[in-house]
Formats: structure tokens, C-alpha cells, sequence
């Protein structure tokens, strides 16, 4: 785990390569990036975490945005009108079994998660 020091300098070091741009990066250079993204995600995971959805709609609107989907893709993912998704989202109707499996199994929501807010 790195500590702020390296922190800083692993993003220093990582925009310096990618300042280069993907057609001048040597396989050398691609490799330790990958490495410095790795370091960076982790140290930014523990140090700057997230706040957890909580509640269905924002879990939801966040599985969205991570895959920059619309309501209207999310409906023909799970093989419902665009109405019902819309009237999910803003609390008009709650979810049921089959939309909480498609949504565990598309948007790869958590089961517990699912049982406990829906």
C-alpha cells in the first residue's frame, strides 16, 4: 500500500506516460502504468471511498452511470417498458422477484442488497 508520498508521486509518474500519448508509450512504460493505475486505485479505494447507494433507486442510478446507460437501455436490458423503469426509479412501484433477478444478474447488484432495500 502506498503512503501520500508515493501516492502523489505514482500520479505524477502515471500522467507523465500518459501525457506521451498510447501511440508513444513503449511496452515498458504500458506495463508500469498498469502497475501505478493498480497502486493508485487501491490507495483511492481505502483513502477516498465512496458513499454506498441507500436505497434501490440510487443503487440503481449508480450501476447506470458506471455503464452509462439510459432508462431506455436499462428497460430493454431487462425486458421492460420504459414506463415501469421510470416508475421504478421514482419510487411509483416497487421492484419485483423477476426485476430483482435481472437486475442482480445484469447490472450485477448484490442479492443482500436487493433484499434489504427493495
Amino acid at each position: 500500500m502506498l503512503n501520500n508520498l508515493q501516492y502523489k508521486t505514482a500520479l505524477a509518474r502515471a500522467e507523465q506516460i500518459m501525457l506521451k500519448g498510447s501511440k508513444h508509450i513503449s511496452p515498458e512504460e504500458s506495463i508500469e502504468l498498469k502497475v501505478l493505475a493498480n497502486q493508485i486505485s487501491e490507495f483511492e479505494s481505502e483513502h477516498f471511498p465512496l458513499p454506498k447507494p441507500q436505497s434501490m433507486q440510487a443503487m440503481i442510478e449508480w450501476k447506470m452511470f458506471e455503464l452509462r446507460m439510459k432508462q431506455t437501455d436499462l428497460a430493454k436490458l431487462l425486458e421492460e417498458p420504459t414506463s415501469r423503469i421510470s416508475e421504478i426509479m421514482s419510487g411509483k412501484r416497487s421492484i419485483n422477484i423477476r426485476q430483482a433477478k435481472k437486475l442482480h444478474k445484469v447490472l450485477n447488484i448484490p442479492a443482500d442488497f436487493i433484499l434489504e432495500h427493495a
